[in-house]
């Protein structure tokens, strides 16, 4: 479940360069013993009334957010701030896990100018076609 981190919290630059941004508290515990292989995490921008979607198997979910919380492993669970903005170079939508960023870093991300490989998650964003399922 995810709520629209944006609208609620975000200053009004943010809300208007961002496309999408969700929050959300991942129990370590079931996420490891989900019986489910494909993780979707829908993302809703009430400004552009839309959904965009992180498509991902369980395990990259998991490597992922532990190289992104190397410092609280100790938490019983992941919090995970996934915005989408546009990429000032290409203009492809791109995706980055915000939660812990200063405010420099957050805004070089609304800007389009943010490179932090742990926390991209754009090979996942809208990519339905990586899973033969839904090809």
């Amino acid at each position: 479940m995810t709520q629209d981190f944006l609208q609620k919290y975000q200053s009004i630059l943010y809300q208007e360069k961002l496309v999408s941004g969700g929050w959300f508290n991942i129990s370590k515990q079931k996420l490891i013993e989900s019986p489910a292989e494909i993780w979707i995490f829908v993302l809703h921008s009430i400004r552009v009334k839309s959904y965009n979607y992180l498509i991902m198997k369980k395990q990259e979910v998991i490597k992922k957010l532990n190289q992104i919380n190397q410092i609280s492993n100790k938490s019983k669970s992941y919090m995970f701030y996934p915005w989408v903005a546009e990429d000032s170079k290409d203009g492809q939508y791109k995706c980055w896990d915000a939660r812990g960023l200063r405010k420099k870093e957050r805004d070089k991300l609304v800007n389009g100018k943010f490179d932090c490989e742990p926390r991209d998650f754009s090979e996942y964003l809208n990519n339905w076609k990586k899973f033969s399922i839904f090809k």
